[in-house]
C-alpha cells in the first residue's frame, strides 16, 4: 500500500516539475525542419513551409516558427531567428 502510495506521489511530483520547468522557460522541443521548393531556393532562402518547433511535454503545447532572412552579402549570409506562432 505504501510503495503504491510513494509511486503515485513520485509521478505527481514529476509532473508538477514539467509543469514548472516550461513556466521558466525550459522547454524540450521537437524541431520539424524547413522545406524548401529545390536546391536553389534553399541557396536563396526562399522557403516554401518554414521550420517549426514545439514543446512536446503534452500540457504545454508551445509552437514556434523560424524565419529565415538573408542579409545579401556576397557570399550570402542569413539570420535565422525563433518567433512564437
Amino acid at each position: 500500500m505504501q510503495q503504491t502510495i510513494l509511486k503515485a506521489a513520485k509521478r505527481k511530483l514529476r509532473h508538477l516539475a514539467s509543469k514548472t520547468a516550461c513556466f521558466f522557460g525550459h522547454h524540450r522541443w521537437r524541431y520539424t525542419p524547413a522545406e524548401f521548393y529545390d536546391e536553389h531556393s534553399q541557396r536563396l532562402g526562399i522557403v516554401m513551409k518554414p521550420a517549426t518547433r514545439t514543446c512536446c511535454r503534452g500540457h504545454c503545447g508551445k509552437l514556434q516558427k523560424e524565419d529565415l532572412h538573408c542579409l545579401g552579402l556576397n557570399p550570402p549570409e542569413y539570420v535565422r531567428t525563433w518567433y512564437n506562432a
